[in-house]
């Protein structure tokens, strides 16, 4: 990611005139990166069985209580 945003003129004009604080800001970056990466994958890995469409959940529920009025 460092790499990409020193490409732009912004980000290495920034380093010129604050370079700590710009090292600071792109490890926290990577950092947050890592994490969603990590977040995607575990939410990949895992079964659909779990996740359903919101009118799947209206539907299931229509049909408990029409079967629960129903003589």
């Amino acid at each position: 990611m460092a790499e990409d945003a020193y490409r732009e003129l912004r980000y290495r004009i920034l380093t010129q005139w604050r370079a700590d604080e710009v090292r600071v800001l792109m490890h926290q970056a990577q950092i947050a990166m890592d994490e969603r990466d990590r977040l995607y994958e575990d939410m990949a890995a895992r079964d659909g069985t779990r996740f359903h469409p919101f009118w799947q959940d209206d539907a299931v529920a229509q049909n408990a209580t029409a079967k629960e009025i129903a003589p």
